[in-house]
């Protein structure tokens, strides 16, 4: 860096002993800045390497080769997320704000009794009949093994395909201790797979007791080293057999038999678009063909995607997202030189393989889907809740699909299922609440403002911070409009007296009545419901003043240590 005279005397002389050292060393001096972009350059992670196995190779009873196996390929998935307890980071003291899951077991007969681990133990289903399994008969009947890599048989790789191949990839190389002829017994092998090309079928236990593995041999030969990969096989039950129709012109449908151009062109396209030879110049004869995304220079783009996202946001945590980094977006992204000179290709392609919209007109099959059986004409007449004509009588073909088709437009799958709704569920209570207002078969008014009440009670009361708050309000909206229509104004206007006397009573519920003054709810007034005693200017008041607005009638029925907090109900 350059020296300067204006920079303090003590910084000059450390920044004269930083470049010595870096001069001796043969170093270099980066800014902050810089160095910060250095490190946040994309990178692959240096990885510890540690055997999965020890073990020998048998490949048969007399002969036997010590091998390692290290792990080759693997997925390598997202970090863990941990929890946090939102109650704890807004204590005083938070601590390490970690969730502990605590599982206990209660007693059917009586819930209060915890049952011990002496007291449990395992159960399996068998029909309608819970087996008990204890751990003596867990133990007895554990499939037990010891580690091996045992060969079972050769077979030609062409029996083996490639997508068959299951798992994370190992590979098996000599054992660094094992005995100086055994490497080129090895090596042999390998050789004669490759030579061959055949692949071994072998039977593999990573440790003592674990579950064991078919899987495959696979020779490899490189230039510093020789070594066998290992990828599991699949059962019968793992692989997946999907028909679809045949593509050969002579076992095809008449009307999906593809002409020989089209067949030529179809070839031509894939062949344009092959990542495998994508960075091949096509007006140079001598230009060697390569990858585009070769595996070995290729980063996974969401782990750095969610590593760039979690930097950006320590170092600028008000800012929004970064945008996406240029080498990711071309991972992701077609490549446009690649489509530029398949642009022949794919322009021949749409000429002789056209597609045409169909005629929104044009009458459907004969066969009936149930999408369109709940769009169309159904009858749902039994089902109905209310005011539906339930008596049969005879209509014409044109009145009766009319007829059929209004009824399809007022009811629903929402109504057919919610018409025997007799209680304000957790799921959707405001649904609930206006349906059981709706039912006239049978009065739920009452019972229907008591849970509405008591489910935004319950809502208030588990809220962590203002999680519930928005549904809470809801609810609370909801049941104002519900006893205004239903002529029970002092229902409402009781409970908003005790949510005010509670939330601020308790400061970890405050948060919900500033929300309520907020949006202006206050008490039903005589100018909306006639049977209300509270005044417009009486509820007015009543948001930000402390005096209780309550009828002489109501307070005679309520008893004070009934309604002292209403949140001791739902707790």
């Amino acid at each position: 860096p350059q020296l300067t005279a204006k920079k303090p005397r003590r910084k000059v002389e450390n920044e004269k002993s930083l470049a010595k050292i870096c001069t001796q060393i043969k170093g270099q001096i980066y800014p902050v800045h810089d160095a910060i972009m250095i490190m946040s350059m994309l990178r692959s992670r240096s990885v510890l390497q540690r055997t999965c196995f020890r073990g020998c190779l048998e490949i048969s009873a007399h002969i036997k080769i010590p091998v390692y196996s290290f792990m080759k390929t693997m997925e390598q998935k997202f970090p863990s997320m941990k929890k946090l307890s939102v109650v704890s980071q807004q204590s005083s003291n938070p601590g390490s704000m970690g969730v502990v899951l605590e599982r206990s077991y209660q007693s059917i007969r009586d819930p209060d009794v915890e049952v011990g681990v002496d007291d449990r133990v395992k159960g399996f289903k068998y029909g309608k009949t819970l087996v008990p399994f204890s751990r003596i008969d867990e133990d007895v009947l554990k499939y037990t093994s010891e580690s091996c890599l045992k060969v079972i048989g050769f077979t030609n790789s062409r029996n083996v395909p490639r997508h068959h191949y299951m798992g994370n990839a190992e590979a098996s190389v000599l054992d660094p201790k094992a005995k100086p002829e055994m490497e080129p017994a090895l090596s042999a092998l390998i050789e004669a797979l490759h030579e061959t090309d055949m692949v071994a079928i072998v039977r593999y236990v990573k440790r003592k007791n674990s579950n064991p593995h078919l899987g495959v041999l696979s020779p490899c030969i490189k230039a510093a080293y020789e070594c066998l990969y290992y990828n599991s096989l699949p059962t019968t039950e793992d692989l997946r057999q999907y028909p679809f129709a045949p593509l050969d012109v002579e076992r095809a449908r008449k009307a999906h038999r593809p002409s020989s151009e089209q067949l030529r062109a179809a070839e031509e396209l894939i062949n344009s678009l092959d990542l495998m030879s994508a960075n091949a110049d096509p007006t140079d004869d001598d230009a060697v063909a390569s990858d585009a995304l070769k595996p070995k220079h290729v980063f996974n783009p969401a782990l750095q995607r969610l590593y760039q996202t979690v930097q950006h946001r320590a170092l600028h945590p008000g800012a929004p997202l970064a945008k996406l980094d240029p080498i990711i977006e071309r991972y992701v992204n077609p490549d446009q030189n690649l489509f530029k000179r398949a642009a022949p290709a794919l322009k021949k392609f749409k000429e002789l393989f056209p597609i045409s919209k169909p005629d929104e007109g044009k009458e459907k099959a004969d066969r009936v889907y149930w999408r369109d059986s709940l769009a169309g004409a159904v009858k749902l007449d039994s089902y109905a809740a209310d005011g539906a004509d339930k008596k049969k009588r005879k209509l014409t073909p044109s009145d009766a699909a009319d007829s059929a088709l209004d009824a399809a437009s007022e009811l629903s799958f929402e109504s057919i299922v919610s018409s025997g709704i007799e209680s304000v569920g957790a799921l959707r209570p405001v649904e609930d609440f206006k349906q059981m207002l709706a039912r006239r078969d049978v009065d739920l008014v009452d019972k229907a403002l008591e849970g509405l009440r008591d489910r935004t009670a319950q809502l208030v009361n588990e809220s962590v911070g203002d999680m519930f708050y928005a549904k809470a309000l809801d609810c609370l909206q909801a049941l104002r409009q519900g006893c205004v229509s239903e002529d029970e104004p002092q229902v409402f206007n009781d409970f908003m007296h005790l949510l005010r006397r509670t939330c601020r009573k308790d400061k970890r519920r405050d948060g919900f009545w500033q929300l309520l003054v907020n949006k202006r709810i206050t008490l039903i007034t005589m100018a909306e419901q006639m049977d209300s005693e509270v005044t417009p200017e009486e509820a007015k008041q009543f948001l930000t003043g402390d005096q209780d607005f309550v009828s002489s009638a109501s307070s005679k029925d309520v008893q004070p240590a009934e309604t002292e907090d209403l949140f001791d109900m739902v707790e």
